[in-house]
């Protein structure tokens, strides 16, 4: 079943979940089937890339979205346009090196407050992972609705976002519920923004059209602001509804 059904999810898919909820057309955050990609995500977060990279990443030069030490405890505050305050508590709960590979397992509580009204906190167990050659691993289905547990956003090694883009196709259909056989495609493409202070900045924009209506589609831009072996400190999105949202590191580091 589609993890992005939990109303109150965290990061990148909380600020596109609510900023989405005002228009008709984004793809749906709730109701339908099951999803089934009939062109393959990435979905071996341990194994090669595919790209040729064969070289080792020192981990302060790599990218990861957590720290990779146990117990490590963060705090982000941030917004979203039209009275919405996100808090979000995260707490690493293990990590495991695999041939090079650093997977990062934590536990997210985040809670949202929608017009001053407070709503029960939402905990979520996630796991990133940083490839020996510095690629980055996010679970693809905390970004595009359509995706599924297992799919994998791939953010290429600071090395490679310098030399170029980075862009990825995947499709799922609808496997049951009143709208089962529809398609959605997920176009998604990352690039590198350079170094602002210690942080390198990484932009991701995806768009996402479905096959009952291919005129409509939902797109949306994150910036994501790492430090290099540490994890993120900032992302700011923004999408074609015209919402923007924020989140900030405050403590933790």
């Amino acid at each position: 079943m589609r993890s992005s059904r939990i109303l109150v999810v965290t990061l990148a898919s909380l600020l596109t979940l609510v900023g989405c909820a005002a228009g008709p057309s984004a793809p749906p955050a709730t109701g339908g089937g099951q999803v089934a990609p009939s062109t393959p995500a990435t979905t071996d977060p341990g194994g090669d890339n595919g790209h040729g990279e064969s070289e080792s990443v020192p981990l302060a030069e790599r990218l990861f979205f957590y720290p990779p030490e146990v117990s490590a405890q963060l705090a982000y505050t941030g917004s979203v346009a039209g009275g919405v305050e996100l808090s979000v508590e995260v707490e690493t709960m293990g990590v495991v090196t695999e041939d090079g590979a650093v997977r990062v397992t934590a536990q997210e509580t985040t809670t949202m407050t929608i017009d001053g009204q407070e709503l029960e906190p939402g905990v979520e167990t996630v796991e990133f992972v940083a490839r020996e050659d510095g690629t980055l691993l996010i679970p693809l289905n905390r970004i595009a609705f359509e995706a599924q547990v297992g799919d994998y956003l791939e953010i290429p090694s600071i090395t490679r976002l310098e030399a170029g883009a980075f862009t990825e196709t995947v499709v799922y259909t609808l496997q049951e519920g009143a709208d089962a056989g529809i398609q959605f495609t997920v176009d998604y493409s990352v690039h590198g923004d350079g170094w602002k202070d210690e942080c390198y900045a990484v932009v991701f924009d995806l768009q996402s059209t479905s096959s009952d209506d291919p005129s409509a589609f939902f797109g949306a831009t994150f910036t994501w602001c790492f430090v290099p072996g540490f994890g993120l400190v900032e992302e700011q999105m923004e999408n074609t509804l015209g919402s923007t949202g924020t989140l900030t590191l405050v403590s933790g580091r």
